[in-house]
C-alpha cells in the first residue's frame, strides 16, 4: 500500500505539502494540489485516518441509537446518516435499544467508554437523563425527531402530520373514524394524537373512537369488535404504518374490502405500504431531509459551534388508493 512518502517522491515536494495538499488547506498552489491528488489516486494512496485521529484527538466516529431496528423506518433513514457522515470522514456504530431502557442505558456507557465525537439519538422513551450523562463526558448529542426542552434537538412536526391525517378523512367525508396510536412512550405519538385532536375538534359531525396499543399490532379480535359496533367505522388511522399493516390482515379476514367498505390511512411510508393492495395513503417524514439536518446539527456541536434552533420539519401526506370518498 502506497504511503505519503511515496505520493511526495512520485510528484517532487515535500510530506509536508501533501498532508496540506490533502486536507485542503491553504498554502498550496491549486496545480500543486491536482497532481498531489492525481499521484495519490494513481498510487492508490488512502490517508491513515487513525493516526489522523490521534494528532487531532478525536475518533471520526458517531454514536447512533435506534429505537428497533426490526421496525424498518429505522434502516431507512440510517442508511441516509450513515451516507452523509461517510462523506465528512466519519463510520458509524449502529447501536440498536430495542426499546428497552436498560438496554439504552447500557448503549450510552459503551459509547462513553468507546470515546465517540458525538451521538445521535432515537429516544424509546419520554426518560432520558441517561442521554444527559453524554454531557458529562463532553460528548455532544442530538435528539433526532424529537422536542425535548433544553436539549439539543432536530424535531418534526407531528402534530400537524396527525391533523393532516384526520383532516384528510374528514374531507373525504368521512364522519365515523377509528383512530388508533401505540404506546405514548415515544413522543412522536403523543404529537400525532394532539393533531388529531384538533382536527377532529374542527369537524363538529365527526365522531372519532380512539384506540390504544403498547405494540405495532392490533389483534384480529379487537379488530372484528370494532367492525361489530352498530354504527362501524367507516375510516381507520393507524399511527404507524406497522399497525397499519396489522389492520389490513384483520379487515380482510373479516371479509370487507379496501377501500370499498373500510377507508385506512397509516403513517411513516416505509416501503412496504406502496406494495400492498391497494397502497395505502401515509405520512412522510422525508427521511433524507432529516438525516441532513440531524448530521449537520451535530457536526456543528462536534467543531464547538453553537447549537442553531431548528425549526420542525414538516412532512407530506402520500396520497394512494386505500381512501374512498363518500359522497
Amino acid at each position: 500500500m502506497a504511503t505519503i512518502k511515496d505520493v511526495a517522491n512520485h510528484v517532487g515536494v515535500s510530506i509536508c505539502t501533501v498532508s496540506r495538499a490533502l486536507a485542503n488547506k491553504n498554502y498550496v498552489k491549486p496545480e500543486t494540489r491536482e497532481r498531489v491528488l492525481q499521484a495519490a489516486k494513481e498510487l492508490g494512496y488512502e490517508p491513515n485516518y487513525m493516526a489522523k485521529s490521534l494528532r487531532e484527538g478525536n475518533t471520526r466516529t458517531i454514536g447512533l441509537i435506534l429505537p428497533d431496528i426490526a421496525n424498518v423506518y429505522y434502516p431507512k433513514i440510517a442508511k441516509y446518516i450513515e451516507r452523509y457522515f461517510a462523506e465528512k470522514g466519519y463510520m458509524i456504530l449502529l447501536c440498536n435499544a430495542n426499546r428497552d431502557i436498560e438496554k439504552e442505558v447500557k448503549l450510552v456507557e459503551m459509547l462513553k467508554s468507546r470515546d465517540v465525537d458525538g451521538v445521535l439519538v432515537w429516544s424509546s422513551f419520554q426518560k432520558i437523563d441517561h442521554f444527559q450523562s453524554f454531557a458529562k463526558s463532553n460528548i455532544p448529542y442530538v435528539f433526532v425527531n424529537r422536542d425535548f426542552k433544553q436539549e439539543h434537538c432536530v424535531p418534526c412536526d407531528n402534530f400537524y402530520g396527525g391533523y393532516s391525517m384526520i383532516h384528510h378523512l374528514i374531507e373525504k367525508g368521512h364522519r365515523q373514524i377509528c383512530a388508533m396510536f401505540p404506546s405514548f412512550e415515544n413522543p412522536v405519538r403523543k404529537e400525532c394524537y394532539a393533531g388529531a385532536l384538533q382536527a377532529a375538534k374542527e369537524c363538529p359531525d365527526c365522531h372519532i373512537e380512539y384506540v390504544f396499543d403498547a405494540q405495532n399490532q392490533i389483534s384480529h379480535e379487537q379488530v372484528e369488535t370494532l367492525l361489530a359496533q352498530k354504527v362501524r367505522p367507516t375510516a381507520f388511522f393507524a399511527a404507524s404504518d406497522m399497525l397499519a399493516i396489522s389492520l389490513y390482515s384483520s379487515i380482510q379476514k373479516c371479509g370487507l374490502r379496501i377501500p370499498e367498505d373500510i377507508s385506512v390511512v397509516g403513517y411513516d411510508n416505509i416501503s412496504i405500504t406502496s406494495m400492498l393492495n391497494p397502497p395505502i395513503t401515509t405520512f412522510e417524514q422525508t427521511e433524507s431531509e432529516l438525516a441532513k439536518a440531524a448530521v449537520d446539527a451535530l457536526l456543528a456541536l462536534i467543531k464547538g459551534e453553537e447549537f442553531k434552533t431548528h425549526g420542525k420539519l414538516r412532512g407530506k401526506m402520500i396520497i394512494r388508493d386505500s381512501v374512498l370518498k363518500i359522497e
